[in-house]
């Protein structure tokens, strides 16, 4: 793709897309400031006639659900189980090779959110300065290397660096994984989407709980919890190679595609309305995000989300070992929870596309079970008849991920110009890493293995994170309101949705901007 000039040229005739060499052509054109490089791909597209390209959207479309979504889902289990393997390590006796206390284990599991938060406003400049999927490939192959250093880490010390590294690199998963999928997506179909490689971590849970129960058996002179980083580092390593071959910074880059078919991606994408990147940092955006009050809300919603997060993650094996079960049955008992999470995240994701406006009445109701689950664990009485039914309560924690799967959603769709969505991410991650440092400490090692305190503080967590959720929705929908009573008076013309959305607008600015509830 031409990079951008200076200042404003003459643009070509748009090349035909029925001459083989145009594959190998690159469109030289000019941009005004402010509107991404791919203007130049948008007018060639604006030549074919919509009625071919719509022909042809849901064949495109279908490319792209079987060759980037399973990158993107695998990518994603991996970055999970890198950061959960500290669990299955616990199982394995770490704390006992390594000398290390409960305590210890409390701030290795929230460290990992420290350089989470720490990196977090970083991460976001360097994606706007970096091609987002060469980005990517290099995080992937660093969180493998390190992953594999785990190995051999002596101290709490050691381990402290490498899992503060190691938040630093993942922190950046997320965002570019939900940029990849805006750039092949139209806003509607992103929901379900969102949610497949969302719940692709618990079909990665139920792997490495198989494999970590096998390594166990394998009466190796290395120590069990050992053998479960090195298989998760050496497999992260790998996929690096294929990340980078595979997965374009953008769309017109696509191996996989030919040149109509991206022709028909940027025409899918137009309609989007959330602006297109501009390396420009325009401050009266970021002035914009800090009075939108959309942005506290979702900021005061991930906390909360990120406290229940990290205790679901941390703390699930003292838990279930602390029910009665043996080390080998506490890793693979925790396979169900994966499964759970691979099986309801795609189903909700896919209610939430089909059914408009019922993404956060689905994030509120994915919260149901988890409280009863809670009220479970923190009631049903300690003894050998009833591990099976804590452990039942214990599963039901998995499926509150769901809503921090539409919190992501949420924020993808609903902030539009360049500068303020990427702010708004950077505070909404940061939000997130503060609720995740937060929740293993408030699991007190005198209180093991019941817990009384933490498992009260996650029902008051559960309670908030439904009422930010209540009043988003409120807030959003009174704005939808607004813009169509004024629609409806004349207030507002109509504007050209597809070239609207090629223009680093906000979605303040831009008044034909709907929000998605």
């Amino acid at each position: 793709m031409a990079e951008k000039t200076e200042n404003m040229t003459t643009k070509t005739e748009p090349t035909d897309v029925s001459n083989g060499a145009s594959e190998r052509v690159s469109i030289e054109h000019v941009v005004p400031e402010g509107v991404d490089i791919a203007l130049g791909w948008f007018e060639e597209m604006r030549t074919i006639p919509a009625a071919e390209l719509d022909a042809e959207s849901m064949a495109v479309r279908r490319r792209c659900d079987w060759i980037l979504m399973p990158i993107i889902c695998i990518t994603y289990a991996l970055q999970f189980l890198d950061n959960a393997v500290l669990g299955y390590a616990y199982a394995y006796g770490i704390l006992e090779d390594t000398g290390m206390t409960p305590s210890d284990y409390n701030w290795l599991a929230s460290i990992y959110y420290f350089g989470y938060l720490f990196w977090a406003y970083p991460s976001t400049l360097l994606l706007q300065k970096l091609p987002v999927a060469t980005y990517t490939t290099v995080l992937i192959f660093l969180w493998g290397v390190l992953t594999f250093m785990c190995c051999v880490a002596k101290s709490f010390t050691g381990f402290a660096i490498l899992r503060f590294i190691l938040g630093c690199l993942e922190v950046g998963i997320t965002p570019t994984m939900m940029i990849i999928t805006s750039s092949f997506y139209k806003r509607e179909e992103t929901p379900v989407r969102n949610s497949f490689w969302q719940s692709s971590f618990g079909t990665g849970v139920v792997v490495l709980s198989i494999v970590s129960y096998g390594l166990g058996n394998s009466h190796s002179t290395i120590s069990n919890w050992k053998l479960v980083f090195l298989f998760v580092g050496a497999v992260t390593t790998a996929w690096a190679a294929v990340f980078y071959f595979l997965v374009p910074n953008t769309p017109t880059e696509a191996r996989w595609l030919t040149r109509r078919q991206k022709l028909v991606v940027i025409h899918r994408i137009s309609t989007n309305k959330i602006g297109i990147k501009d390396k420009k940092l325009k401050p009266y955006q970021i002035k914009e995000a800090l009075v939108d009050p959309k942005m506290w809300l979702l900021c005061a919603f991930q906390i909360t989300n990120g406290i229940c997060n990290s205790s679901v993650s941390a703390f699930a094996s003292p838990l279930i070992e602390g029910f009665g079960f043996n080390s080998l049955q506490t890793v693979l008992l925790q396979m169900p929870t994966g499964a759970f999470v691979a099986v309801i995240e795609p189903v909700l994701g896919y209610i939430a596309t089909k059914v408009p406006n019922t993404v956060i009445w689905i994030s509120i109701a994915a919260n149901i079970p988890n409280v009863a689950g809670l009220f479970g664990i923190r009631f049903i009485t300690r003894n050998p008849h009833n591990k099976w039914a804590l452990l039942g309560c214990t599963w039901l924690q998995f499926i509150f991920g769901v809503t921090n799967l539409f919190s992501w959603t949420l924020t993808a769709s609903n902030f539009a110009g360049h500068s303020k969505r990427s702010f708004v991410n950077a505070a909404v991650f940061a939000s997130f890493g503060v609720g995740n440092l937060i929740g293993p400490h408030i699991f007190f090692p005198s209180e093991a293995p019941v817990y009384e305190s933490a498992i009260t503080g996650l029902l008051v967590c559960f309670g908030l994170s439904i009422t930010f959720n209540l009043c988003l929705r409120a807030y959003m929908s009174h704005q939808n309101k607004k813009r169509d009573r004024a629609f409806a008076n004349g207030e507002i013309q109509g504007v050209d949705g597809e070239l609207e959305g090629f223009y680093d607008k906000t979605d303040m600015e831009n008044k034909a901007f709907r929000y998605v509830l």
